[in-house]
């Protein structure tokens, strides 16, 4: 949370609307991270199947 020195120490509208989306934007990261790890093991289990059916 960003606390701002402006305004006698209150918050503007601004300052509010940005503690909101900082903890979305964090999730989003997260949830993209997980979203391509998991799409990498896909991946590697399809290519291990891959090679695997063709005797290699």
């Amino acid at each position: 949370m960003v606390v701002v020195a402006r305004n006698n120490g209150k918050q503007t509208p601004k300052d509010i609307d940005q503690d909101f989306i900082e903890p979305k934007r964090r999730l989003r990261a997260k949830n993209l991270a997980v979203a391509g790890v998991l799409a990498g093991l896909a991946l590697m289990f399809y290519l291990v199947a891959i090679v695997k059916m063709s005797g290699g």
